[in-house]
């Protein structure tokens, strides 16, 4: 059953991620969200997610490199690809 409060929404403040990201942590459990304002030929560097995560481009293009690390690998696999 779904309840809801009536009042003004509850704004999300972000904490500040290295290389100008901001994260923002939803008041629900297994959710956030990561922004990041990518100038052409830049780059940033997100931190590892709890989650599964699902990245949407705006505008533009770019290209997306993932580590993956499993518990049993002594060394991480890295998976890329083009957005």
């Amino acid at each position: 059953m779904l309840t809801y409060d009536d009042g003004p929404p509850y704004m999300v403040p972000p904490l500040l991620i290295d290389g100008g990201a901001e994260r923002y942590i939803a008041p629900v459990p297994e959710f956030l969200v990561d922004r990041a304002m990518v100038e052409a030929g830049g780059a940033v560097l997100l931190p590892a997610s709890p989650f599964v995560s699902i990245v949407v481009v705006v505008e533009g293009r770019g290209e997306l490199e993932e580590l993956v690390r499993d518990a049993s690998e002594t060394r991480p696999r890295h998976a890329r690809g083009t957005l």
